[in-house]
């Protein structure tokens, strides 16, 4: 009966379909046998199976990389009711079709609920579910056996484009925390991250003296410009760098022309707005493929000013990142680098510390000049001995700002045509005379603050007290 021919099942498991000769099997077996034996066959390919298929991804970008799947395995995709599990009994819920941020400001609708895919008896729904502790994208549905190697296909199809091309790939991304519902605890694994625009500041935008800004160009910017010239000089790419100084010395004006440097170069860059989740953003990046990542996030010394067990975790999440696995960079700030315990200052966890200073006489000038109108009509020297004496009164660039915006304003108020030097070397005067009362103030305050912790002191070792 089976001379001359091949009976051939193909069994879908994987991405690969194996192909099972069953001739031998069938040799010597009757009709009756043999037709007994493809009627089983056929019993089981059309026996109603449950479906239950996780995607590690945000459940919108799932969502996202399904509606292309399905695009691409079947050509198109039908959306019908889900059924939605209710205290009354199963529910019919209409589909929708999701808007889906995929970048800032640009949104791409995909269906969402029920599907029906050519070729699949039976139905599926996309959805949202937990996994591993995280949110994921699933999808779970009843179909007929013999469907499941297409909705295998579909899924693993899904998985390679949430791989390559998640819409947190290479984007800029805030990443804050928000409370947990069910045990009240602050988190940052339940919200997907939110997508910020960067706000278009170059290189050039960065005023520094020269060996300051050097110094941030090699270890911030050209890591995230010139990655591939590294990895083929044999050097890693995770890095750690800190950015120390006071307020207002461009601190987070670099972290934001790296954001734009990220998206230029395909890096993903995560703005953490609390260094407490740095681990868990490390997690993130890692479980939902954003690629290599820069994460960024103030006030490190908020966690490293002791060696206690809060430390302790974030050194082990910056060791533990495996720079062969994960391509993941980190840009940290802090106003108190003398706080950092001396563990975290070796390198391999913080690589380099970098101090940036008030500007000196030429870097106030320069800002000065670059925070400047068309209707500033200054010369150059007149910039320098402006430049010099915003210097001397270590004028931060914030301020230095104010004194080029009050200008304006000045022009405004007092209906002329332009700004000359004069015009701005009295605005110029006026903040930093401003700047120099502010200083004395807390030079006043600061001093009676001690006076006190002074008097409190001595009040404790007369009566044998213990002050904390």
């Amino acid at each position: 009966m089976t001379e001359g021919r091949k009976a051939v099942i193909i069994v879908g498991e994987d991405k690969t379909n194996v192909a099972i000769n069953m001739a031998e099997r069938l040799k010597g077996l009757s009709y009756q046998e043999v037709a007994l034996w493809c009627e089983r066959m056929l019993r089981e390919e059309e026996t109603v199976i449950a479906v239950n298929e996780v995607v590690k991804a945000w459940p919108l970008d799932g969502a996202f990389a399904l509606a292309k799947a399905a695009r691409a395995v079947f050509g198109w995709i039908e959306t019908r009711n889900a059924i939605k599990q209710t205290f009354l009994g199963p529910m019919k819920v209409p589909p929708v079709e999701v808007s889906v941020e995929v970048s800032y400001g640009e949104y791409i609708s995909v269906p969402w609920g029920g599907l029906a895919l050519p070729g699949v008896e039976g139905e599926l729904q996309c959805g949202a579910g937990m996994h591993e502790g995280m949110p994921a994208f699933v999808v779970q549905g009843e179909i007929k056996k013999k469907s499941l190697p297409l909705v295998k296909q579909l899924m693993n199809v899904t998985r390679d484009i949430v791989q390559a091309e998640s819409i947190y790939k290479g984007k800029a991304l805030i990443v804050e925390p928000v409370r947990n519902p069910d045990s009240g605890e602050m988190t940052i694994l339940l919200e997907p991250p939110k997508f910020f625009k960067a706000n278009g500041l170059t290189k050039e935008d960065l005023i520094l003296p020269e060996a300051q800004y050097r110094a941030v160009n090699m270890a911030v910017f050209s890591m995230i410009e010139d990655s591939e010239a590294i990895v083929a000089d044999g050097l890693p790419t995770k890095r750690t760098t800190v950015l120390d100084g006071q307020p207002g010395t461009g601190k987070t004006l670099t972290m934001s022309i790296a954001a734009g440097l990220c998206q230029k170069h395909g890096r993903t860059f995560i703005l953490l707005k609390d260094i407490n989740f740095l681990e868990d953003a490390i997690s993130m990046a890692d479980r939902y493929n954003f690629g290599p990542t820069l994460i960024s996030a103030e006030d490190i010394d908020r966690r490293m000013s002791e060696r206690d067990d809060t430390a302790n975790n974030l050194l082990n999440a910056i060791d533990g990142v495996d720079s062969k696995k994960l391509d993941i960079q980190f840009l940290l700030t802090t106003n108190h680098k003398d706080q950092l315990i001396e563990t975290f200052q070796r390198a391999g966890r913080s690589d380099m510390i970098i101090t940036l200073p008030v500007p000196d006489a030429p870097a106030a000038a320069l800002l000065l000049e670059r925070y400047s109108t068309a209707d500033f009509k200054v010369e150059k020297g007149e910039y320098e001995a402006i430049g010099e004496l915003l210097a001397k009164a270590e004028t931060l660039p914030a301020n230095i700002a104010e004194v080029a915006r009050r200008a304006r304003y000045y022009r405004i108020a007092e209906r002329a045509d332009v700004i000359d030097g004069d015009m701005l070397m009295n605005v110029a005067l006026q903040v930093v005379a401003e700047k120099k009362m502010e200083k004395k103030e807390k030079v006043v305050k600061e001093g009676k603050i001690e006076r006190i912790a002074k008097l409190m002191e001595a009040l404790a070792n007369h009566c044998d007290l213990e002050v904390k």
